[in-house]
């Protein structure tokens, strides 16, 4: 150990004698010529996939998204900077110092650029005699306008055996959504082959990186130049909205267009980059054309797969598909439900019940996920109204949701024990399935569908699955658990449904 130390020691003593040789001039004038070699005309796209990257770990982080990590040189280009990891340390790393060299070195450029542009400014004042300001009338704002016309398909969305009640709160839901009109004249066409899916999404991440190459040269408003850029940027907007065929009605192919274009993994992935440049009422079209065409996703389709024994054909794939939706469209659905009012809402479950196969959307964690998110915006709008946070809906508002939840409790109650995946699956020969995670979406969707419930219906839910929860409770009492992990996670789950009709799982007793 001293022989390391004063071999340590000596290494840097030799060292030491370079101390000092270059001046901090020295140092900048190296770096200069580092960073010559890094500076681009368009730093955002050199940089493309680290920017990317880091534009949607901020935004799951909640950071702003704008905080871009590029030092541009005015108007000659920049230097991409990738991703900062976030490390906190009281001792820089070199990454870290180059950043802070760059940015320096970058200062100073431009405090000469300016210098230098106000003595030529100053020197050459005067010379072509008195001249005006740039004088010219921009072009008008363009808005992105939402064709309604093209919703007209979705008028009919009630089944011919739907009772008096059903039907009323589907024509609620619709004028909820603002979905009227008739459905006659629709011109039929034929789905997009897989080749045209994949021919649309190259497209479309095309124009997605326009916006986001756009996005980032903002232009802020009151500046010169914002007419335009805004212009251009409305542009952009109007040609995403027209890719994904928002206003192509469901009755016209199926699949739909959208629906097709979420089918491969990269248009899953695409769908966060791209709702960041929709309007709001083009997002809310979105969302709404997603939900009347849920049944039809491949994930919903191919969730069965899941429940075969490991190994079956098609069944890796169903998962990585299941997975990329619900971290990418999922994620992408989360702000927009999370700001939409009780009445639409309401229309989105109306859509459900009224136009798809509810029952085997709740067969899959995708739908699951779906249906938890919008009844658990109902409770928080609730919450809000009875805090003062937000204005109390209208009373018809309400009236609206309970209709529609009724017939929504009514399609799923009798397939509500089928819903966990424990009374679906079989575990592979030899080894245990852990029912308490695979089950837990299931839970938390009827904690958020207990929550809502009234009178009967609390009744009618509970007896659903009574014998669902006794035996998660009696497994863990009577030891029949690997490990406390899982006894916990099974209590911690029943208690998701117990909870919101005040009860616990410690109050049920279990026959030993």
């Amino acid at each position: 150990m001293e022989e390391k130390r004063r071999r340590k020691a000596s290494k840097l003593h030799c060292m030491a004698r370079y101390n000092d040789l270059m001046t901090q001039s020295d140092k900048d004038f190296i770096t200069r010529i580092q960073v010559s070699q890094l500076v681009s005309q368009d730093p955002f796209n050199d940089d493309f996939y680290a920017q990317v990257y880091a534009a949607i770990v901020r935004s799951r982080m909640g950071l702003h998204a704008q905080d871009e990590r590029v030092l541009k040189f005015g108007n000659v280009g920049g230097v991409g900077l990738g991703f900062s990891q976030g490390h906190r340390s009281r001792r820089p790393n070199a990454m870290q110092r180059m950043e802070q060299q760059v940015e320096r070195i970058i200062s100073n450029a431009r405090k000469r650029e300016e210098e230098k542009s106000q003595h030529s400014l100053h020197a050459l004042q005067g010379a072509l005699g008195k001249t005006s300001g740039r004088s010219y009338k921009a072009a008008p704002r363009q808005l992105l306008q939402v064709d309604s016309s093209g919703s007209d398909a979705h008028a009919h969305i009630s089944k011919d055996d739907a009772k008096d009640a059903a039907a009323e709160a589907a024509k609620l839901g619709r004028e909820a959504l603002g979905i009227t009109g008739e459905s006659n004249g629709i011109v039929a066409r034929k789905p997009f082959t897989t080749r045209e899916v994949l021919m649309r999404l190259e497209h479309l991440y095309d124009v997605v990186m326009q916006a986001e190459r756009l996005n980032n040269s903002r232009v802020e408003e009151g500046e010169e130049g914002f007419e335009e850029w805004q212009a251009e940027y409305d542009k952009i907007r109007e040609q995403l909205a027209n890719g994904i065929e928002l206003s192509v009605p469901l009755e016209a192919c199926d699949p739909p267009p959208f629906i097709s274009l979420l089918g491969p993994t990269k248009g899953k992935r695409l769908l966060p980059r791209l709702t960041r440049h929709l309007t709001t009422e083009t997002s809310l079209a979105m969302v709404a054309l997603l939900v009347a065409g849920f049944d039809k996703l491949d994930v919903v389709r191919n969730a069965p797969l899941l429940d075969l024994p490991p190994g079956t054909p098609g069944q890796a794939e169903a998962e990585a598909q299941t997975q990329a939706f619900l971290l990418s469209v999922m994620q992408s659905l989360l702000p927009i439900v999370a700001n939409l009012e009780l009445r639409l809402v309401t229309g989105m479950l109306s859509v459900l019940v009224t136009r798809t196969d509810v029952p085997a959307i709740a067969r899959s964690r995708p739908g699951l996920a779906l249906f938890t998110l919008l009844l658990s915006r109902v409770e928080v709008i609730r919450e809000q109204s009875a805090s003062g946070t937000i204005p109390s809906p209208p009373d018809e508002d309400w009236t609206s949701f309970h209709t529609i939840y009724a017939h929504f409790v009514e399609l799923l109650l009798p397939h509500l024990p089928s819903l966990f995946p424990s009374m679906r699956q079989q575990a592979p020969v030899g080894e245990r399935m852990r029912t308490d995670v695979i089950d837990q979406p299931v839970w938390q969707f009827l904690a958020a569908l207990f929550i809502l419930a009234q009178g009967e219906q609390t009744t009618a839910l509970l007896a659903a699955v009574r014998h669902k929860v006794l035996d998660e409770v009696s497994m863990v009492k009577k030891g029949w658990v690997a490990d406390e992990e899982e006894a916990t996670t099974k209590i911690n789950n029943v208690n998701l449904v117990l909870h919101s009709l005040g009860l616990d799982a410690t109050q049920i007793s279990v026959l030993q």
